[in-house]
């Protein structure tokens, strides 16, 4: 009889660890002290912390900048708006996969502008799809100490006329929580000081407006 209840005993531990939960997404609506306001699979919830929720979700700590979530026992640190992807079963589970997201409102002229930064130096990006390149006035890349005139030399056709500009690459480019590294920009005299977001930034992302608000996502 005891070896029939022990037998009872470990099949109900193993049961029980094979038991998880399944989520689709989750996304991070707002970041306060200690407790996160989320939509899991489509329905808003409030994470506080230590506390498990039914499905699985257990808030480590949070601030009004980033909060660790712990899911069935992973844990990841992210930000505002950013999409956790992730589905777990029978004790298995696929890779986190972190959606980035930045949302930029269009200005009174109906432009996109928003700081960021390149090579870790802040800049003020106007985000424009028409632009190839990642394009900056010649001062402020020496200001950022991008060595453009070592690199190769391009011919430009602007509103103010020909123009020399030269192909560097930049190390970090940065807009919210998004990063990419190893960009391509180009320098050039008759740039404006305020840095053209072009497509060797934008080409790599999901670009999306709704309404006046411009949707960046990696």
């Amino acid at each position: 009889m005891r070896n029939i209840y022990f037998l009872l005993i470990v099949f109900f531990l193993i049961l029980t660890q094979r038991i998880s939960f399944a989520i689709d997404n989750i996304v991070i609506n707002g970041l306060f002290k200690d407790k996160v306001v989320a939509t899991i699979d489509g329905k808003q919830r409030i994470l506080k912390k230590d506390k498990l929720t039914t499905d699985g979700l257990k808030l480590i700590k949070a601030n009004s900048k980033e909060a660790t979530i712990e899911i069935n026992g992973i844990s990841k640190v992210f930000t505002l708006d950013e999409k956790i992807v992730s589905t777990f079963s029978e004790g298995k589970h696929t890779p986190l996969i972190t959606a980035k997201k930045v949302k930029i409102k269009a200005d009174n002229s109906g432009q996109y502008v928003k700081q960021g930064e390149i090579n870790g130096k802040l800049v003020e990006f106007l985000v424009d799809t028409g632009a190839t390149y990642v394009s900056i006035n010649s001062n402020l890349a020496k200001q950022l100490r991008i060595k453009y005139e070592d690199g190769k030399q391009l011919i430009m056709e602007t509103a103010m006329g020909r123009d020399i500009a030269y192909e560097v690459k930049l190390k970090s480019v940065k807009i919210g929580n998004i990063e990419l590294r190893n960009v391509t920009g180009i320098v050039s005299d008759k740039m404006t000081d305020t840095v053209l977001l072009g497509m060797s930034f934008l080409g790599k992302l999901k670009v999306k407006s709704e309404g006046m608000t411009m949707i960046l996502e990696k």
